[in-house]
């Protein structure tokens, strides 16, 4: 008979803990949920604020002039044309 009280009492207070517990555990979890819901929301809103500002910035950054890798392409042959005619020109001249 004690050995049954003894078994009772432990398990009504195992439950007891068990679901304070389990009570704590899933406010815990809640409360990190929400608070890494809110901390992705800012990331993914700044992301935003940053994607946009960057796309402005390309958007008025697009020059209507050729690219300047390509005038300095242009430039280099505009001085070999040049050449090619100065030596076309000193060839006819002393030939």
């Amino acid at each position: 008979m004690l050995l049954r009280v003894r078994v009772t009492s432990f398990l009504s207070g195992f439950g007891l803990a068990s679901a304070a517990a389990f009570y704590q555990l899933h406010n815990d979890i809640k409360s990190s949920s929400t608070f890494l819901a809110a901390q992705a929301e800012e990331a993914r809103d700044s992301l935003d604020r940053r994607v946009a500002a960057l796309e402005a910035a390309v958007l008025k950054k697009q020059p209507a002039a050729p690219a300047p890798a390509a005038a300095e392409a242009e430039a280099v042959l505009l001085h070999a044309a040049d050449d090619v005619a100065h030596a076309v020109e000193g060839a006819a001249a002393s030939g």
